[in-house]
């Protein structure tokens, strides 16, 4: 193991704390929370977050893992959730964040368990 190694696995938990804090309100002390009102508001940074890790978390599969770099249902699901996160980026409305946030979240969690079970 390297400093270099070490640094590039942290980024990738980084960006989900990150991703997370960002979907995740704090609680006003009055009033109500608007949580659409907050998607829109917040919706580049997230989408941009989860594009970055599915970034890293190529990057960690082809450095680390040693995978080709073809490997066709896994580099196309990464592609259309890419995709997925670029919409969020380009258009932050509440309707459109909600649709992508319904199906990027599922999305994330079935490559996070992928990884999981290789290196397991």
């Amino acid at each position: 193991w390297s400093y270099f190694t070490l640094i590039f696995l942290l980024i990738g938990p980084c960006l989900m704390y990150l991703a997370a804090s960002l979907l995740l309100p704090d609680m006003p002390a009055e009033g109500e929370l608007d949580l659409g009102e907050r998607m829109e508001a917040l919706g580049r940074p997230f989408f941009l977050s989860l594009a970055v890790f599915l970034l890293w978390l190529a990057g960690s599969e082809l450095w680390l893992l040693r995978e080709p770099w073809i490997v066709l249902p896994k580099r196309v699901f990464q592609g259309v959730a890419l995709t997925l996160f670029a919409l969020g980026v380009a258009f932050p409305s509440r309707r459109v964040a909600t649709v992508l946030g319904a199906i990027a979240l599922p999305l994330v969690v079935l490559a996070l368990a992928t990884v999981r079970a290789k290196l397991a």
